[in-house]
């Protein structure tokens, strides 16, 4: 119980004002929680299945020149961590960094919803709470492209392919976003298959190198019993789920499509999720760690419903007892949990 208090302690303070909050535009509590979330992300203590992982690669780190480092690919994480090293600021810095780039484009995103405090409770059972504070490089990473979907009605494309350049440099699978920029160009069809193509060709060669290339190759596709997710069917279902619901809602409730930010991006990523499903049984992983980009369907979905549904409270109270009982779920079920428990903090070794 005082195992996993800590984490439905941060999901009620979110709760409070989805339930509550009027405002569409949220202030000093939105900036505050931020705050306790950079916090309690950043600087938490032995959690997570990568800590162990990610230590070990900042003392690998420590002793090499820059010039070195640029051999190693994901050169954004890699200099975090390196610098984080030099400055003496341990993996605690590195992981600061890291959250702050996610939870900004998090926030970014989640502010352009109808109900910003519903779209955020929404990320934290699963995007926040596991991912974040487990997949440093990831976690950046899909914060760079959730910012890319907040600024897209005021960013040229040439920017969009940039920020996604700079994701593919914390985490090279973030490189599938550029899909999106040129499926929603107003190219011909053949140009936009040749772009797609030459945009992972170009963010593979440019961000990954031989190396990493390899690495994920070895992880991700090649189908070793060790690479086996064994969560990924239920991680999956967390996006597909909604997917579902947007695809039913979208095709009943025109009001629905005008309430969901971005609809036809999202209606792309809907049934990229769908298509996860079957690729899950043979490519678990990679159909995992891709999963996560599509979080946004989750996201807007929920955050939309009570918009959209005549009892608006009754549908909050079902997004935040859905958000509730999935954190519980995770916690007591999955393989991995056990890694996240009991919640540490550095400021608790410190007082």
């Amino acid at each position: 119980m005082f195992d996993t208090a800590a984490y439905y302690m941060v999901l009620l303070m979110a709760a409070i004002p989805a339930l509550t909050d009027r405002n569409k535009r949220p202030s000093l509590g939105w900036v505050a929680y931020g705050f306790v979330l950079l916090l309690f992300i950043g600087l938490r203590y032995e959690v997570g299945a990568d800590w162990e992982g990610y230590n070990f690669i900042m003392d690998s780190l420590h002793g090499q020149s820059f010039d070195e480092l640029l051999e190693h690919g994901e050169l954004a994480y890699n200099s975090i961590l390196w610098s984080s090293a030099q400055m003496g600021l341990d993996i605690y810095g590195a992981n600061l960094a890291t959250t702050g780039v996610f939870l900004y484009g998090l926030f970014r995103y989640c502010k352009i919803q109808p109900n910003p405090w519903v779209a955020l409770f929404s990320a934290l059972p699963f995007l926040v709470i596991v991912v974040a504070m487990s997949a440093n490089r990831q976690a950046a990473a899909i914060g760079v492209t959730l910012l890319v979907l907040a600024l897209w009605d005021n960013t040229s494309a040439f920017k969009k392919m940039l920020l996604i350049f700079i994701a593919a440099a914390f985490h090279v699978s973030a490189m599938i976003f550029g899909v999106f920029v040129v499926l929603n160009s107003k190219l011909a069809v053949w140009k936009k298959v040749v772009l797609s193509s030459a945009f992972f060709w170009a963010a593979t060669m440019l961000i990954s190198g031989n190396k990493i290339t390899d690495r994920y190759e070895s992880s991700y596709i090649e189908g070793k019993s060790e690479n086996v997710a064994s969560g990924a069917m239920q991680q999956i279902l967390l996006i597909a789920i909604p997917a579902v619901i947007f695809l039913v809602m979208s095709a009943r409730n025109r009001n629905f499509r005008l309430k969901v930010p971005h609809w036809d991006i999202l209606f792309v990523m809907s049934i990229l999720s769908l298509a996860l499903i079957p690729m899950s049984f043979g490519y678990s992983v990679a159909a995992s760690r891709i999963s996560f980009y599509m979080f946004p369907v989750s996201i807007a979905v929920l955050a939309a419903l009570p918009e959209v549904l005549v009892a608006k409270n009754a549908a909050k109270l079902l997004v935040l007892t859905y958000g509730f009982l999935t954190l519980g779920l995770w916690l007591n079920f999955a393989n991995t949990a056990y890694k996240w428990l009991p919640y540490n903090n550095f400021l608790f070794q410190i007082f």
